[in-house]
């Protein structure tokens, strides 16, 4: 089964948390092999897919950066993932804000590795699209989130490449994914 790790940056109300795991869930819209694993606190084991009713808590990354994210992240990966099943999704995850519960999206949260600048090609189009080595986030419906994370999880940086664009994106800056 796929898991992807999912922090909040804002105290998410457990009913908003409980409606992107039962719509990821849906064969409809991802496979029924994934689920996200829910980190409430900092200290908190890895642990099983989050079950369903989640309880209101209080999260530890309140008010965190992508950065800050990204550094606990890449710190738990390092240490804990190599002990825990290969299933994990090792190059991303997803973070609930205070826009998800308005709206019901969340950032999918990338690591790119950018060939250096001034080894690229010669190439007008492939140097206007470069994008330098670090975290990069995708704001996405709730019901596309489980199927962008399994594609970065497949492979990130061809997804990453193709949907950089801005017609791919809506006017709320959500990502259109293909049909």
């Amino acid at each position: 089964m796929a898991r992807c790790m999912l922090l909040c940056t804002y105290n998410v109300p457990g009913k908003i948390i409980d409606e992107l795991l039962e719509i990821s869930a849906k064969p409809d819209t991802a496979t029924e092999e994934f689920r996200w694993s829910l980190m409430r606190t900092a200290e908190q084991p890895l642990e099983d897919p989050t079950e369903l009713p989640v309880a209101n808590f209080k999260t530890d990354f309140e008010g965190s950066t992508i950065e800050e994210l990204g550094s606990y992240f890449r710190a738990r990966y390092v240490v804990e993932f190599p002990k825990a099943p290969a299933t994990w999704n090792a190059y991303s995850f997803g973070v609930l804000d205070e826009r998800s519960v308005r709206d019901k999206t969340l950032l999918m949260v990338a690591w790119w590795e950018a060939e250096p600048f001034d080894e690229l090609p010669d190439d007008e189009d492939l140097r206007e699209a470069w994008m330098p080595t670090g975290w990069k986030t995708l704001r996405v419906r709730f019901e596309d989130a489980a199927w962008l994370a399994m594609c970065i999880d497949i492979n990130d940086s061809l997804y990453l490449e193709e949907c950089a664009g801005p017609e791919n994106f809506r006017e709320d800056g959500t990502l259109i994914l293909p049909e």
